[in-house]
């Protein structure tokens, strides 16, 4: 018997660093359908097999046998398509439904093996919850939303699992970002459902750390391209969030973020991208 950990959308290998580092071992397989993903996710785990596979249609049965026990597995399907930074733009519905790879996997996995995936972890944007039908133009029906997240979910319920789920702060637990995420448990071996409690909190108070600032992780040396005289300019609500984000953490906040550079004052450029996106 074979006890066994699977990457199932494993990019670079992120994830997979994660996990060594939470369970003290490597991943056994990693799944991307992407080459140079999957060639970047071999240098940093060379001890997985890698499949270069559409998570649709990888099997996985030349490696799996009867008996085989897959304890963990982890899953970060696509994201584009259910987050709101998409914009407007139309839905790509392939990708929308990249979950029930998830699902798929685990029935291929009990076919072969004789048993479930033990525990497995999926994380999205919170608008997963959101998931529902398109209309004609591919565009979400606000009437249905979350129609098929529902449906996934209790798809898996249907094939024996418990579930729990919660939206996250990376920061709260020392990862130098406020991003948040959805993060679903699923479990079929008898046990718990448990969650990490939180190590940190925006200001550190009652007992926990405080936030980690993004700036302890920022290479300083390269300060990249500047957003200003792009040939291409960003889209307008790229350019409402940078000046969101420069209103809030720089020119009205009493701890600024600041780097500095070779301009500034009244005619810092900055200045006019505030008046220009958050008139």
């Amino acid at each position: 018997m074979r006890e066994l950990i699977i990457d199932c959308f494993a990019g670079g290998g992120g994830a997979s660093v994660g996990i060594e580092m939470a369970l003290g071992r490597a991943v056994d397989y990693a799944i991307n359908h992407d080459p140079f993903a999957i060639k970047m996710h071999s240098r940093n785990h060379p001890y997985a097999y890698h499949y270069t596979e559409d998570i649709m249609k990888v099997k996985l049965k030349n490696r799996l046998k009867h008996g085989d026990i897959v304890r963990f597995m982890w899953a970060s399907p696509d994201c584009t398509q259910h987050s709101r930074a998409k914009g407007g733009k139309p839905v790509e519905k392939g990708l929308r439904i990249l979950p029930y790879g998830v699902r798929r996997l685990c029935v291929q996995i009990q076919d072969i093996t004789g048993s479930l995936p033990e525990v497995i972890i999926m994380e999205n944007v919170a608008e997963i919850q959101e998931w529902g039908p398109l209309d004609e133009n591919n565009k979400p029906i606000k009437e249905r939303k979350g129609e098929d997240y529902k449906k996934f979910i209790n798809s898996m319920k249907a094939l024996g699992y418990e579930f729990e789920c919660r939206e996250l702060v990376a920061a709260d637990y020392g990862v130098p970002t406020t991003r948040k995420r959805w993060f679903a448990i699923f479990r079929c071996d008898g046990k718990p459902i448990v969650w990490p409690e939180p190590t940190h909190n925006k200001d550190g108070s009652n007992g926990l750390k405080k936030w980690v600032p993004v700036s302890t992780v920022l290479n300083f040396n390269d300060l990249g391209k500047s957003i200003f005289g792009r040939k291409k300019p960003l889209a307008e609500k790229t350019m409402k969030r940078i000046a969101g984000g420069m209103d809030k953490f720089v020119f009205n906040d009493p701890n600024p973020f600041m780097v500095t550079v070779n301009h500034g004052g009244d005619n810092f450029r900055g200045r006019a991208l505030i008046s220009q996106y958050l008139q």
